[in-house]
């Protein structure tokens, strides 16, 4: 389900609750609504309103750490890329054929990201090719084997990368926590409309608290979905580093 249709669901139960509340002032005898059972009300609606802050501040942390995962795992490979790059310019010039290659399969990869997002990552890194065309060359001493050796490294470190990156960016929220506080806030924005005046006032006051708790729950889904969402990560950078490659 998309964060919009979450969050667009998320808002009908909230304001629908808000709404109920004030139905049920205008049907309840009058002696439920006594001043003793208002600060009841009160006193419930503020620690739901409490654990209800806790938990959507928690999602939303680890809903940031994720897209902050992602963001830093992508600019992670793409650097060590072309410190791959560098140490082939300091193999020899016999490696110009490989550097290009490393740039085409790079330049392929995040290209796909830009133009498919996390769908592109569902196939490792195309570095087959350019490994295979490593093993082909022919160290000549102990610093060309040491230089071989450590793009080999940092080629099976960007892979491994990749797979984390791509396990972070199908990351959610658990539906039992979104029920949860969504079941949360209707009570309390019921209990706000119980006791409260059926006015336009009224009404345009709910609905604004009601859209602000859904644009919360839109934000923390859509950075659960770094590469496809409304909240992508920024991909000046990449391009930027992208442009490196082959100097």
């Amino acid at each position: 389900m998309s964060a919009l249709y979450v969050a667009l669901i998320s808002f009908a139960c909230v304001f629908s609750g808000a709404l109920l509340g004030l139905f049920l002032r205008s049907r309840l005898p009058q002696h439920h609504l006594s001043k003793a059972s208002e600060d009841t009300v009160k006193i419930v609606a503020g620690l739901m309103a409490t654990l209800s802050a806790l938990v959507l501040g928690l999602l939303i942390a680890s809903a940031k750490n994720s897209f902050d995962s992602v963001n830093n795992g992508l600019k992670g490979s793409l650097a060590k890329v072309i410190v791959i790059d560098h140490l082939l310019v300091e193999f020899g010039p016999e490696t110009a054929a490989l550097r290009k290659q490393l740039k085409l399969q790079t330049e392929a990869q995040y290209q796909g990201l830009l133009s498919a997002g996390s769908a592109s990552l569902a196939q490792p890194p195309t570095l087959g090719d350019f490994l295979r065309g490593l093993q082909a060359l022919q160290p000549q001493d102990d610093r060309q084997r040491a230089l071989v050796e450590r793009i080999q490294s940092l080629s099976g470190e960007i892979r491994q990368a990749h797979w984390l990156v791509l396990e972070q960016s199908d990351d959610s929220v658990p539906a039992v926590f979104l029920v949860v506080i969504v079941c949360w806030l209707t009570m309390m924005f019921l209990s706000f409309g119980l006791f409260s005046p059926s006015n336009p006032i009224t009404l345009s006051a709910l609905f604004i608290a009601a859209l602000s708790v859904a644009t919360a729950i839109l934000l923390m889904e859509e950075m659960y979905r770094p590469l496809d969402g409304l909240i992508s990560i920024p991909y000046a950078p990449l391009r930027e580093a992208m442009a490196l490659l082959g100097r």
